[in-house]
């Protein structure tokens, strides 16, 4: 297990005995909440994933702008991503 999974793991963990310790959940099946949790964990992983990747591919139009020095491309993926994520209502 990368320390990637093992994170995702602890706060999966962390988050499942939150919610059952304020009873806003009840665990029939021991460790389905975790699962639950792991699983929306991995779908918001995956959509920042897919957000970068198109991100990355806006930017091979500016490519030019940032080998020159006029553009920060660092900058400029930060604003592309915020505002895709702003259109597609995802929270960073």
């Amino acid at each position: 297990m990368g320390a990637a999974d093992t994170r995702k793991e602890f706060i999966a963990v962390r988050a499942a005995r939150g919610l059952a310790g304020r009873k806003l959940f009840e665990e029939r099946v021991p460790g389905a909440l975790r699962g639950s949790v792991l699983a929306a964990l991995a779908e918001e992983v995956e959509k920042e994933r897919t957000l970068d990747e198109e991100a990355r591919r806006m930017m091979e139009a500016a490519r030019a702008e940032i080998a020159s020095g006029r553009v920060d491309g660092q900058e400029l993926f930060r604003r592309i991503r915020r505002k895709l994520a702003e259109q597609r209502g995802i929270v960073l």
